[in-house]
C-alpha cells in the first residue's frame, strides 16, 4: 500500500490540534480555580478568602456568633464605724457579658465579580483577566483553523497551495 499524500502534514496537524486543545482547556480550567492565590485572612469575617480570575471564594471553618447578655449586679459592703454602728454602701452596675457560640461549618461561598464591589478585588486580577480573555479567543481560533486544515488534508489531498512571491 502506498503512503498517502501529505501524511506528515496530517500527523503534524493532528498533534498540533491536540496540543492546542490541551492548552486551551488548561487555560479555561486554571482561570476558574481560585487556589492560585494564597488565602487572605480577613479578621472581620474570619474567612479564608481566595481569588480566581472570575470570582472570589470565602471559606469558613468555624462560624461564631457573639451575643451580649446584660447582667445587673448589686454589691453591698458594710463596716462598723467608730460609734459601733453598721454602715452599708450599695453599688449597682450593669455589665455586658459576651456569650459566644460556634458551629463547625466547613462552608465555602463563591461570589462572581459582577455581584461585588470592584474596590474589594485585587487589581492584579484585572490585569491577568485582560490577558486571558484574548488568549481564549486566540486558542479557539487556532483550534478551528487546525480542524479545517485536517479536513482539507483528508478531503482534498491533491490541492496545492499558491505561494505569492
Amino acid at each position: 500500500m502506498a503512503k498517502p499524500q501529505n501524511l506528515d502534514k496530517l500527523i503534524l496537524s493532528i498533534v498540533a490540534t491536540l496540543v492546542a486543545v490541551t492548552a486551551w482547556s488548561l487555560i479555561i480550567a486554571g482561570s476558574f480555580v481560585p487556589r492560585w492565590a494564597r488565602p487572605l485572612n480577613i479578621s472581620r469575617t474570619d474567612a479564608n478568602t481566595t481569588y480566581s480570575l472570575w470570582g472570589r471564594e470565602d471559606c469558613y471553618n468555624l462560624i461564631c456568633t457573639t451575643k451580649y447578655r446584660q447582667e445587673f449586679k448589686e454589691t453591698k459592703t458594710w463596716y462598723f464605724d467608730e460609734n459601733n454602728q453598721k454602715q452599708v454602701t450599695v453599688t449597682k452596675s450593669v455589665e455586658n457579658v459576651p456569650i459566644t457560640t460556634c458551629v463547625e461549618a466547613n462552608y465555602c461561598n463563591i461570589t462572581w465579580y459582577e455581584e461585588i464591589d470592584f474596590n474589594k478585588v485585587p487589581s492584579l486580577l484585572f490585569v491577568a483577566r485582560a490577558f486571558i480573555i484574548p488568549s481564549f479567543c486566540a486558542g479557539l481560533v487556532c483550534i478551528i483553523l487546525y480542524i479545517v486544515k485536517i479536513i482539507m488534508l483528508v478531503q482534498r489531498p491533491s490541492w496545492r497551495r499558491i505561494h505569492i512571491k
